[in-house]
């Protein structure tokens, strides 16, 4: 190539052919040291990193927190134990004691059952929970009692007088519908008003049902023995009257007394006149 311009690969008029990754001694060649590191060799620049879970764990960083397990480990205590730490409340509430008016009376009957009363024309739910049978220690009188199973508030509360009679309630062997004068309230609180309501009461089968109704009436025969025949209501409101009697008489009693001693002195006081004439 004498006087043409150079083809690639050649250098001017050389007459030696340059080989493309060819290992020359006198000029530079693309890739062809030999001593060049080799690929994922270490210290070359596609050095491969080690393999995953090889070689040395990597340093904490200084001032860097360590992980939970360590710091567990290094103190010698158990990471899953049960901490026992017992924290002071802020605020102290003191014990408060509350009465139900039950503290002086004695269970004897208790069952599940849902408790029903007529009015507005239709049965509407009292409530559902426990009905029981009471008797007071001293006076042993007994009452019907149930309170709601959640709220815990008074549903039916009267006294099982001899004059109460449980009937079957549409032909069902587990349900009872009785008249009873009852000092609940329609807000589940007692009250000291009776009121005279027809109730329905429900359990779960037939032998709860007879179980209930041998214990009521031997209440009643309990109350017929203490005499009481009419609800507490009236018997309390009887007492009343007679002591408002009792208290007119003995007014009655002073008035005619304070008449009879005016009377005297007037007397008297004539007598002296006429004496004095």
């Amino acid at each position: 190539m004498s006087g043409a311009s150079a083809a690639w690969g050649w250098r001017g008029s050389c007459s030696t052919r340059l080989r493309f990754g060819a290992v020359t001694t006198g000029g530079f060649t693309f890739g062809g040291s030999s001593e060049a590191p080799a690929f994922g060799s270490a210290g070359g620049a596609f050095a491969v990193a080690p393999a995953f879970g090889g070689g040395a764990p990597a340093a904490t960083p200084f001032g860097a927190a360590a992980d939970d397990d360590d710091a567990a480990a290094g103190d010698g205590a158990d990471p899953e134990a049960e901490c026992k730490a017992e924290f002071t409340p802020i605020v102290q509430l003191a014990e408060v004691e509350t009465t139900t008016g039950e503290e002086e009376e004695e269970v004897l009957y208790e069952m599940k059952a849902k408790l029903y009363k007529f009015t507005s024309d239709e049965w509407r739910e009292r409530g559902l929970g426990m009905a029981r049978i009471m008797q007071h220690k001293t006076s042993k009188k007994c009452r019907f009692l149930m309170r709601r199973e959640q709220t815990m508030k008074i549903c039916g509360n009267f006294f099982i007088v001899p004059s109460i009679e449980l009937k079957e309630h549409n032909g069902s062997d587990k349900a009872w519908v009785f008249t009873a004068i009852d000092f609940s309230d329609e807000d589940g609180t007692a009250t000291f008003e009776a009121t005279p309501s027809m109730l329905a009461i429900k359990f779960g089968n037939n032998e709860k049902a007879t179980a209930f109704k041998k214990s009521f009436d031997e209440a009643k025969e309990v109350m017929a023995g203490l005499g009481t025949s009419g609800g507490e209501g009236e018997s309390e409101k009887k007492e009343e009257a007679k002591k408002e009697e009792e208290k007119k008489e003995e007014a009655a009693d002073d008035a005619a007394k304070a008449a009879d001693s005016l009377a005297e002195a007037v007397s008297n006081v004539k007598v002296s006149e006429e004496e004095a004439k």
